[in-house]
């Protein structure tokens, strides 16, 4: 009995990527691209090439020709057994073969296993350009058994090529992204009755991913840190530290980043506070919302991203409040973190249907206050998606 997919992305969304990337391809003169990748979170490359994600951290690695369809190499049965081998062949599309071993990053002697198999393939073309894709999610032996096993071949990082087209979202793309964002407004509507004096941290962060599974998320990061008003509470991505009962009077720190239904990523965030926020953490607010819109207007098609940093920069000094630490401005899809990046190492112009996810702080002694919400690039300033409206959030 087969199983019952979930909805994917169109047969002519893929078609869409292929035909792009393979005419990038041929502009470059690459013969094949290898991109390999063993989680959801960071793992968009993979899933915008296939529509399946490695998982889990047992690494998909995907060998894209220029004038075939693609190879899939996943954990999976032993060869010699010559089962199926996941994703499943009436899943797939423009896949040609789908190799499996039995391979773990946490034995050693299975590091060259899923390498030796993408040898196999490559060396049907001995002196090819390969393209290797986010070369940090590569790992050594993985790459050592490359160069050892195609000594004619030449080796080139084609990161820049995947992420350029990744970054301009289709009108399909720009639908579940929408999708996500409108589940991000039903969360936040959702956290008054989530967050409740005399609840651990622990158990908000259960709550949440429930709601998110229940609504057709995928995957989802929560961070939650809680406390008396007064001091900065930042949000702990890590559920260890999440063992606080919240108390009348706290401020609840609420980091969300999750997909919708599609895969795609979005984020959400507003300040909740058990009561009534005090004046600093009110201020800080107000003027996180204010820096979000004024960089919004900044990031428009053509707008040179070092350019928008320094602004911001320089207008979260005028404020009072201190330098962002962290990226304030990312593209978000099916990776959780794309480019552009909004950092001084980014050396991208912006450009219209990007995604990106704009997320200013304000601290000071008293108090952090942080907004979250994402924006479709276009001609003009940049339009914001997530309906909630920008207000700290009142619960009892």
């Amino acid at each position: 009995m087969k199983p019952v997919l979930l909805p994917g992305v169109s047969d002519a969304e893929l078609k869409r990527r292929w035909k792009l990337v393979r005419e990038k391809m041929r502009e470059q003169g690459i013969d094949y691209l290898v991109a390999r990748n063993g989680e959801i979170y960071m793992g968009g490359v993979v899933r915008w090439l296939t529509d399946f994600n490695g998982r889990h951290q047992n690494a998909l690695t995907v060998i894209f020709p220029r004038d075939d369809e693609m190879t899939t190499i996943a954990c999976g049965a032993d060869p010699a057994f010559g089962l199926d081998n996941w994703p499943y062949a009436w899943a797939t599309r423009g896949v040609k073969q789908r190799l499996g071993h039995v391979y773990f990053p946490t034995v050693p002697a299975n590091d060259r296993y899923d390498a030796e198999l993408a040898v196999s393939v490559l060396k049907e073309k001995p002196d090819a350009v390969i393209g290797l894709v986010e070369t940090a999610f590569i790992p050594k032996p993985f790459y050592d058994t490359l160069r050892e096993g195609l000594p004619k071949a030449t080796f080139v990082d084609a990161s820049e090529l995947v992420h350029q087209l990744i970054a301009i979202k289709s009108e399909e793309e720009i639908g579940y992204i929408c999708e996500a964002a409108d589940l991000g407004d039903r969360l936040l509507a959702e956290l008054p009755e989530i967050v409740r004096p005399g609840k651990r941290e622990i158990d908000i962060y259960a709550d949440i991913h429930y709601f998110l599974d229940k609504n057709g998320s995928e995957r989802a990061i929560v961070g939650i840190g809680s406390g008396p008003q007064g001091a900065p509470v930042p949000f702990i991505d890590d559920p260890h530290f999440q063992g606080r009962t919240v108390e009348k009077g706290d401020i609840v720190a609420i980091l969300l980043e999750f997909t919708g239904p599609h895969g795609y990523y979005v984020e959400a965030h507003r300040p909740v506070v058990i009561g009534e926020p005090i004046p600093a953490l009110q201020k800080a607010f107000d003027t996180a919302v204010k820096l979000q819109h004024e960089i919004a207007d900044q990031l428009v098609d053509g707008a040179v991203v070092t350019d928008v940093y320094n602004y911001f920069c320089r207008r979260v000094k005028e404020e009072g409040y201190g330098l962002p630490n962290r990226s304030f401005s990312h593209a978000q899809g099916l990776s959780f973190l794309e480019r552009p990046n909004v950092r001084p190492d980014e050396p991208w112009t912006m450009k219209e249907n990007m995604h990106m996810v704009i997320h200013p702080g304000c601290g000071c002694k008293d108090a952090l206050a942080m907004v979250f919400d994402n924006y479709l690039i276009g001609k003009g300033p940049a339009q914001r998606l997530s309906r909630f409206p920008q207000e700290i959030i009142i619960a009892e």
